[in-house]
């Protein structure tokens, strides 16, 4: 990926739809063609279709990258890093010796994409318990769920891993600096959101919460005097 950025000099966007596109060619090891439709591809990498189709015909121009529209909604387009689609016009029956006239959809495709839709919402859902609850800026539900997980570079196995630590992370943050308060103690506003998420803040405690003991409670030691 690194040397692709340094020769085209790609966007984020662009590098963000060629890595979900890799990912899904690599769940399927690697076929000549593939399927993935707009909608499916707008979903997961955060885009407007708009920006989509932009950074898709900058990877096409760019020659790292093969695509064939599909004529319907229920057709969806066909993709391919090696092999070129053949645009030209042939009468009825009549295809172009090597180019792939396949167009019925993976099922390997299906069952990964169904299985990453499935695996986002619950990210989704958990992400939102966390976000109701913390106590800095933050933006809205998706702004901020797309942050987190390019943390990730999309990898939702990593985030779903992750998610669950938030929650109980930010509480305990929030009693620690109550206690901090309750001492007199200078304690800082938590940051934006998207800061506290990119600086991995969930790792800055290790969810014990230490209670002091009353001076009260404390036990007297008393001095020894010599008395001449």
């Amino acid at each position: 990926m690194r040397n692709l950025h340094s020769k085209h000099r790609l966007t984020p966007y662009e590098k963000g739809l060629y890595y979900e596109l890799v990912m899904l060619a690599n769940k399927l090891r690697w076929p000549s063609v593939f399927s993935y439709s707009n909608s499916e591809l707008c979903y997961f990498t955060g885009m407007s279709e708009k920006t989509l189709i932009k950074s898709r015909d900058r990877l096409i121009k760019a020659g790292i990258l093969y695509y064939k529209p599909g004529k319907s909604i229920i057709e969806i387009g066909l993709y391919s890093f090696d092999t070129p689609f053949d645009t030209t016009p042939h009468s009825s029956g009549d295809t172009t010796e090597g180019t792939p006239v396949n167009t019925t959809p993976n099922p390997s495709a299906d069952t990964y994409i169904n299985t990453k839709t499935k695996t986002k919402e619950k990210i989704k859902r958990n992400f939102e318990e966390f976000l109701n609850i913390y106590p800095g800026k933050k933006r809205n539900t998706n702004t901020e769920l797309e942050q987190f997980l390019k943390i990730f570079e999309d990898d939702y196995q990593n985030a779903e891993k992750i998610i669950p630590l938030l929650t109980p992370a930010i509480q305990t943050q929030i009693q620690q600096n109550q206690q901090k308060k309750n001492k007199n103690q200078f304690v800082p506003k938590f940051p934006y959101l998207w800061r506290w998420l990119q600086e991995r803040r969930w790792e800055d405690t290790d969810g014990e919460i230490k209670e002091e003991t009353p001076i009260c409670n404390l036990p007297i030691i008393k001095d020894n005097v010599c008395h001449s």
